[in-house]
């Protein structure tokens, strides 16, 4: 039986896909909770009781459940479990029939379980859900390309998950590592999209040079600004880490701006060398001036847009902190000075800063890349060069 052309591709993207995904949820070293306990899945099956305290000054309330483990190890087994939280703060109470995750505190035969404490929900159920919507849509209105949209996106999954932060909890450089997982990124997802041309050349080239830009920003007013780019907290939950990982936090914070940036400038850099290929198509006598003109037309059209996207993104991760210094009527001067808040503006600047660098320099590459060749026409022995 002889197959399509397009079948085949078809067969070797969900392949390529299945391949992918068996790599993605390998255990990654350093993911275990703790070396006295383990994770389990459970249902609750009865709520035998609530109590508040309030001896340490704040108010307290612990709810005891009995639990059925559905984990292959100790399936079936009930145990009583408890959950105790601050009454003050926002908390989901668990009820009878809800999926949970388990803490359990082993002796060292892993035999008898000396304490239990519920974790937090399953919630992974809900985002496979969300998971099969999304690849569904994304196959059925994008077929082919659709496939290589996944198949780009696991492998960007991969190099952050299973490349970048383990060599980060490592202790590895964050420049360097994101510089070259940037690279990986681009060079994969534009390949994968696109194949091997200069329209993808040209991307790569532009979209490498914008998040340089942008990390390179960044990087020198966070120095010159004295920032960390973390909040107290994850500041001193990343400094006493198991693996007694000493982090370069400037380094962390170029890193998080250029992977931050990477999608938008790569969009913007693919749309400019896109549509430059095309108009050179439809009009082969055009030079390279001409083309580059046209190609910062096209990114003008785009700059307002994806500006605001970036922005928007950036505002929308530091809502909580906006609200907080919007309740406390907190001044301008010191608003504008807050550590968090210089992060946030910095990141948005240096990003915005990366994304429009990435128009004339993607624009220049792609008119150079199509421009016109000069080539010899011979008639009646007379050679004519244009």
């Amino acid at each position: 039986m002889h197959l399509n052309k397009e079948w085949v591709k078809y067969l070797v993207a969900i392949s390529a896909i299945g391949i992918l995904i068996w790599i993605l949820i390998q255990p990654t070293k350093g993911n275990h909770l703790s070396d006295e306990g383990e994770l389990f899945s459970a249902e609750i099956i009865e709520e035998l009781g609530k109590t508040t305290n309030d001896d340490t000054g704040y108010e307290t309330t612990s709810i005891k459940y009995t639990a059925k483990i559905t984990d292959a190890r100790y399936k079936d087994q009930t145990i009583k479990v408890e959950d105790v939280f601050e009454s003050s703060s926002p908390h989901i109470e668990a009820h009878v029939g809800d999926e949970v995750l388990l803490y359990l505190e082993l002796d060292e035969s892993e035999t008898i379980v000396y304490n239990a404490y519920i974790v937090s929900y399953r919630r992974d159920r809900f985002i496979i859900y969300m998971i099969v919507i999304f690849t569904l849509l994304v196959v059925a209105i994008g077929r082919l390309k659709g496939l290589k949209a996944l198949i780009s996106l696991i492998v960007t999954a991969v190099l952050v998950l299973k490349v970048f932060l383990p060599r980060i909890l490592m202790g590895q450089d964050p420049i360097i590592l994101s510089v070259l997982i940037a690279s990986g990124i681009a060079i994969t997802t534009i390949v994968i999209i696109s194949g091997f041309s200069k329209k993808s050349l040209t991307s790569i080239l532009g979209t490498l040079a914008g998040v340089l830009v942008a990390g390179v920003l960044a990087y020198t007013f966070s120095s010159y600004a004295k920032l960390i780019g973390f909040s107290y907290e994850e500041v001193q939950l990343l400094s006493f880490i198991p693996q007694g990982t000493q982090f370069n936090f400037s380094g962390l914070l170029f890193a998080s701006i250029l992977l931050g940036t990477l999608g938008a400038v790569m969009d913007v850099s693919m749309s400019i060398s896109s549509a430059i290929v095309e108009v050179k198509t439809a009009n082969p006598g055009m030079g390279i001036k001409q083309l580059f003109q046209s190609g910062m037309n096209i990114g003008r059209d785009i700059m307002g847009t994806m500006v605001n996207t970036l922005v928007l993104a950036y505002t929308g991760s530091s809502l909580n902190v906006l609200i907080l210094i919007l309740a406390y009527n907190k001044p301008l001067v010191e608003t504008i000075n807050y550590d968090l808040i210089v992060v946030e503006i910095v990141r948005a600047l240096a990003g915005t800063i990366g994304l429009v660098a990435t128009i004339p320099i993607t624009a220049f590459l792609a008119a150079y890349f199509n421009k016109l060749k000069k080539t010899t026409i011979s008639s009646n022995n007379n050679h004519v060069e244009r």
